[in-house]
């Protein structure tokens, strides 16, 4: 199971289209779909403290930066501060 996949019990309730099946289907057991629904708020719960976390990161990152820039004691300093936020899509790339 990768972190992007679904639960094998959800896969159970979706339709080919991605869509939940109905009552309808006989094959379908309540007790495997409260286990996809209750997976499913775990994993919710997971992303949204990893995304708290990452957020947080952000905020300082953006923190240091402003004080940088607002403590650059020249013109060719101030300019290579104001640089970095272009650079970091390069920077992301080389260290994936």
């Amino acid at each position: 199971l990768n972190k992007f996949s679904l639960p094998e019990t959800l896969a159970a309730a979706c339709g080919s289209d991605g869509s939940l099946l109905g009552s309808e289907d006989a094959a379908l057991d309540p007790q495997r779909t409260w286990q996809a629904i209750a997976q499913l708020q775990q994993k919710i719960l997971k992303l949204t403290e990893q995304l708290r976390i990452e957020q947080a990161a952000r905020d300082e990152n953006v923190a240091e930066y402003l004080k940088l820039a607002s403590q650059a004691s020249d013109k060719q300093q101030s300019s290579r501060i104001k640089q970095v936020p272009h650079l970091l899509p390069d920077i992301i790339t080389m260290c994936t």
